[in-house]
């Protein structure tokens, strides 16, 4: 296993290799659409882009003014605008443009997981951050990839500490996010590239903060059960996805006709 503490997000998803996003992908749609997954261009929605910029803000705030500024508002489609934004760009070669309120944003996320008294101790002291680890897997022989947000002691224990920006860090809407975007098969991944590296009980943790005032804080483990069930996904997408790549074919749904009933709250409705 390879460890490097010194890639950016960039370089870390230019690296050619399995992720956990790319097996959820597998796991929940169809070979097809894990396929333009790998070879689409990855879109940087407004989610992801704070998303990010949060993670900066609370992991590394000493260096979150250092690589994000805030983008004045002008007209594109005007003359002047397209002169006043060339000037910004070329004034700031190495930050990322927010606007001012994705800024505000990101810094109030970022104050309020420092006034969470439980959540801080997740996030400062003995650890490390961002740190990139590849390796091949022994039975498919792919390469793999893990970037976990934050390694560290907390009460004798290894903890994974995975920051997740929210709508809702109730514990019912976060069990769907949970579900909807593969976080329980992040953590299970995690959690396995680890113990490649060094055997020994690991436990992850999900720091949910909201995105929207009054950014409530909210700290969520998952349960063996779920971790179990995420592993067992992962390791069946991994091998579907080493057939994939040998046999060529990246096959979608299928070919016939599928019968189909209405969904149970529909039923219930009726």
């Amino acid at each position: 296993m390879l460890v490097q503490q010194d890639l950016t997000m960039a370089e870390y998803l230019a690296i050619d290799a399995v992720s956990a996003s790319l097996l959820h992908k597998l796991a929940t749609t169809t070979p097809l659409h894990a396929h333009a997954y790998m070879t689409e261009p990855r879109e940087d929605t407004a989610a992801l882009i704070l998303g990010e910029a949060t993670h900066y803000a609370i992991l590394e705030p000493e260096l979150f003014h250092l690589r994000y500024c805030v983008a004045p508002k002008v007209d594109k489609r005007t003359k002047a605008g397209k002169e006043e934004w060339a000037e910004f760009v070329a004034s700031h070669p190495k930050h990322v443009a927010l606007s001012q309120e994705e800024f505000d944003a990101a810094d109030a996320m970022r104050v309020a997981t420092a006034a969470h008294g439980e959540a801080l101790r997740y996030l400062h002291g003995l650890g490390i951050n961002e740190v990139t680890l590849t390796w091949t897997d022994k039975d498919t022989g792919l390469l793999c990839k893990a970037r976990p947000d934050r390694i560290c002691k907390v009460d004798g224990w290894t903890w994974i500490s995975d920051i997740k920006t929210c709508r809702s860090a109730s514990p019912f809407m976060f069990s769907k996010a949970i579900a909807e975007y593969g976080y329980a098969n992040k953590a299970a991944w995690y959690l396995d590239a680890l113990d490649l590296k060094e055997k020994r009980e690991r436990r992850f943790l999900f720091i949910a903060v909201e995105s929207k005032p009054p950014h409530a804080v909210a700290l969520y483990e998952l349960t063996d059960e779920a971790i179990g069930q995420a592993r067992d996904e992962n390791r069946a997408a991994l091998l579907t996805l080493a057939e994939c790549k040998k046999s060529g074919v990246w096959s979608g749904y299928d070919s016939g006709i599928t019968y189909l009933d209405l969904p149970k709250w529909a039923q219930r409705r009726a």
